[in-house]
């Protein structure tokens, strides 16, 4: 790291802390940016803006973005974040209590993950069902069912 890189991280993962996040995971994720950065060989600052704007972005907790938790009585909670922020979030809630709900039952499966977040798919025919079935199969490769090539055989 260059003295400009490790200056802007340093200052990032202290406003990450001032801002209320755990010190480990301040730390975790100035290292992911700082590895994102190095790999699209930019610097921070012109990869991610102004140190405390970051900061203040990565630990927004105010206004629309808000979630306080689920009222009294609810068997079901439904809640929308962005990635800098599920993780936080199914913490605090896994916590209290709250069990995410497997996704496997309404046909999605599981197809990568990177970090903690785990990436899910739903093949078309749990969509549509029947309707997705192909009439005809697909053609094998490329010139399937076209006709031979000079020199070919």
């Amino acid at each position: 790291m260059t003295g400009k890189t490790t200056a802007y991280a340093e200052r990032l993962s202290a406003l990450l802390r001032e801002r209320g996040m755990a010190p480990a995971r301040a730390e975790e994720l100035v290292a992911e940016l700082t590895a994102y950065a190095a790999e699209a060989g930019s610097p921070l600052e012109e990869e991610f803006g102004p140190a405390g704007e970051l900061a203040d972005q990565l630990t927004r907790r105010e206004g629309a973005d808000a979630v306080d938790g689920p009222e009294d009585g609810p068997d079901t909670w439904v809640w929308t974040a962005d990635a800098l922020q599920e993780v936080e979030l199914l913490a605090r809630f896994g916590g209290q209590g709250w069990e995410a709900e497997r996704l496997a039952t309404e046909g999605w499966e599981l197809f990568g993950t990177w970090g903690p977040f785990a990436y899910f798919k739903r093949p078309e025919a749990a969509v549509t069902g029947p309707a997705a079935q192909l009439s005809a199969p697909p053609p094998r490769g490329p010139g399937a069912g076209s006709t031979p090539r000079p020199g070919s055989s």
